[in-house]
């Protein structure tokens, strides 16, 4: 008997080892990482249209992280989980256009393909030489910013 109640409670404590692994790794690997992150969403136009494909980029003039997202059909959306930080950062707009032509894309070590030839439709001061800003309001979850871009 003394040695059916010690493999009970030597089971019992293994379980709980176990249980307590269990949740140490699916709490230390949920992905996220703790910084005070935002959504953040808007619509972007260039000349009154909206642009179709592009990306949205966000550098932080103080501390914080650079955060990216695509532009497409005239909205953006940064998810608040590779979101910014509060603060100020300098925002970077590109957008493409297909020109209707394809041009051949050749690669070492890859079969040569067709692709869509694209064109840039956002001036270089809305993107190598911006000088917009946004700031990442400490006090709003999702912030909301729409970009009326002219020639």
């Amino acid at each position: 008997m003394r040695a059916i109640n010690r493999l009970i409670r030597w089971s019992a404590a293994r379980r709980n080892w176990i249980a307590l692994l269990l949740l140490g790794g699916v709490l230390g690997c949920s992905g996220g990482d703790s910084l005070d992150r935002r959504e953040v969403r808007g619509s972007v136009t260039h000349a009154g249209k909206p642009v179709q494909d592009g990306t949205i980029t966000l550098f932080p003039l103080g501390e914080g992280m650079v955060a990216s997202g695509k532009i497409e059909n005239g909205y953006y959306e940064i998810p608040r989980y590779q979101g910014p930080i509060p603060g100020e950062y300098r925002v970077e707009l590109t957008g493409l256009q297909a020109t209707g032509r394809m041009i051949r894309l050749e690669e070492p070590g890859m079969a040569p393909q067709e692709i869509p030839e694209v064109k840039s439709v956002i001036p270089a001061k809305y993107n190598d030489r911006s000088e917009l800003t946004l700031t990442i309001d400490r006090e709003k979850k999702v912030i909301m910013s729409d970009f009326l871009l002219e020639e």
